[in-house]
């Protein structure tokens, strides 16, 4: 099953004194989950509606507050030497 992260919360990324981009860009806050890309299911079980799907993976250089179930059911979001 592939994975996606899924945030509570999301933060606008500030625009870098370019010219802004055409859609703003967003990057998880608050709790992060694992949801299955294909069924929408959180791998906790928590309700997926109130949740943002992030495309991108932000978890290499962030410190994220990770969901331990989704970590433990999957070990999505897992650190490499653990």
């Amino acid at each position: 099953m592939p994975y996606k992260q899924a945030a509570e919360q999301r933060q606008e990324l500030p625009s870098r004194s370019i010219p802004r981009r055409r859609r703003p860009e967003f990057v998880p806050a608050g709790r992060v989950h694992a949801i299955d890309a294909d069924t929408r299911e959180v791998a906790c079980g928590i309700n997926a509606a109130g949740l943002y799907v992030f495309n991108r993976d932000w978890t290499s250089g962030i410190g994220m507050d990770r969901c331990p179930a989704c970590v433990e059911a999957t070990g999505y979001g897992r650190p490499p030497d653990a």
